[in-house]
């Protein structure tokens, strides 16, 4: 594939989504349905479109020496940017561990797989952790197809992250 293709995502923690990220490696950009996709109707009854949820992003300090940066809904090639602001300036603090929590997504895409690895390579550089929680299967199927799922250190819950 070259340029830029577009694949419209209706179920992104399908387990398709591993087969997707493979067949798709060269892929650009990857957009899920948009918020406002008009009904679709199949003969004479009318599907309601669905809607994208609104991603939504939190920084929490549990302790002292912990940082907590989350988010819920999608992290795309849309969102990935803030993302990343907002992670940025948590691995130049002077922590003992950032953890980031992805239990609330629905899909997790290419850029936001980068900036998760570029952001450990940061905290291991400054000597503290960098821990995952994982959660939903599509953050699982994201991190297995792009073949980082044993790279981070993973926890299913913030509780256990946070005590490790």
């Amino acid at each position: 594939m070259t340029g830029i293709d577009v694949v419209a995502l209706d179920q992104p923690c399908s387990s398709s989504l591993a087969a997707l990220i493979r067949r798709c490696s060269s892929m650009t950009t990857i957009f899920p349905i948009p918020e406002q996709a008009p009904a679709a109707v199949l003969g004479d009854t009318a599907v309601p479109a669905r809607t994208e949820p609104t991603t939504r992003f939190w920084v929490r300090r549990p302790s002292r020496h912990i940082v907590v940066v989350g988010a819920t809904g999608d992290l795309d090639t849309a969102t990935t940017p803030r993302f990343a602001e907002l992670l940025t300036p948590r691995l130049a603090s002077v922590v003992d561990a950032v953890v980031i929590d992805l239990s609330r997504l629905n899909f997790l895409g290419a850029d936001a797989l980068r900036v998760l690895m570029q952001a450990q390579q940061r905290a291991q550089a400054r000597g503290f952790g960098f821990r995952l929680i994982t959660g939903p299967p599509c953050v699982a199927s994201a991190l297995r197809a792009a073949g980082m799922l044993d790279r981070f250190d993973a926890y299913p819950a913030q509780a256990a992250a946070v005590a490790a």
